[in-house]
């Protein structure tokens, strides 16, 4: 019965080609999560990594991450989860950008709020515009599909990521970051609002 199920992946992906554009999309926002462990690292190397930078940076990643969810909500509620991904996934590479050229507390602050409310959006809308994609029946699959895909690049990104920080520099690290979501963010532009697409229908 799995193997019967896994045959019929192909056959949704080709009937729906926005549904694929979108799974690699997910994708490459997943892989961006290459350069998550490294943030706190790079950014003890500019200001030194006390308890009380700690503190601030990781208060302030949490902090924006959980408060941004509301504007997101909202924003998903009026226009669609599509804008969302493509909103939070384009803050979290503009951020990591930013870091590159952050040398004090306080701004740091700014860009972990940047990166936490980025973050934060992505793995919302992610979880919820697979919901309206097709029918209700297919559901589960389509789910499956995409916990796999950005399961996956989780799990390569930050030992990719580790071989490149200490092979070459966090810099190059995080512009490989900032193309991979980059080009997230170009690909969901070829995804139609599947919201809007069902009411249509």
């Amino acid at each position: 019965k799995l193997a019967g199920r896994l045959r019929e992946i192909p056959s949704m992906l080709r009937a729906d080609p926005a549904l694929a554009r979108f799974y690699m999309a997910a994708a490459l926002a997943a892989l961006g999560t290459m350069a998550v462990p490294f943030y706190v690292l790079y950014s003890g190397e500019r200001i030194g990594l006390s308890g009380t930078n700690l503190g601030i940076l990781s208060t302030a990643f949490l902090l924006a991450q959980t408060g941004a969810n509301l504007g997101w909500g909202t924003l998903a509620d009026r226009i669609g989860n599509r804008v969302v991904f493509m909103s939070a996934v384009g803050l979290w590479a503009v951020s990591t950008f930013a870091l590159l050229f952050t040398n004090e507390i306080w701004g740091l602050a700014l860009v972990f709020a940047g990166l936490g409310a980025g973050q934060g959006g992505f793995q919302n809308s992610n979880q919820n515009i697979i919901v309206e994609f097709g029918a209700r029946d297919d559901l589960p699959m389509r789910i499956a599909v995409l916990n796999t895909a950005t399961s996956l690049m989780m799990a390569m990104g930050p030992l990719l990521g580790g071989f490149i920080a200490r092979g070459i520099s966090f810099t190059a690290l995080f512009s490989l970051s900032i193309a991979v979501l980059a080009a997230a963010v170009i690909m969901m532009v070829f995804v139609d609002e599947p919201r809007k697409r069902r009411i249509r229908n």
